[in-house]
């Protein structure tokens, strides 16, 4: 896994979207990718190598997000899944 393709990754993240799991915001990563990208590029290769995917980046939280009218009415709410920005990185370059 190159540098290159750890770059195109962070960059096509979208920048508002919501933390998963770990609690750790798109932007992040894109804010500080000089300081991650020889971390991310040995974490990365060693999941790659090892043929590992840490379970933290599969797993997802289900949320109800409200979309409008009546609160009460189940139909109003729409679900969203929360993954690890880690996993969704790797998983894209993969």
């Amino acid at each position: 896994i190159s540098e290159d393709e750890i770059l195109d990754s962070v960059k096509n993240l979208k920048a508002g979207k919501a933390p998963g799991m770990d609690n750790l915001l798109p932007y992040f990563f894109q804010e500080s990718i000089s300081i991650l990208l020889p971390y991310l590029k040995m974490l990365f290769n060693k999941c790659f190598m090892l043929g590992v995917i840490p379970k933290q980046w599969t797993v997802g939280v289900i949320q109800p997000l409200f979309k409008s009218g009546n609160k009460d009415d189940v139909g109003k709410y729409r679900s969203i899944t929360l993954l690890s920005v880690f996993g969704k990185l790797f998983l894209a370059i993969l």
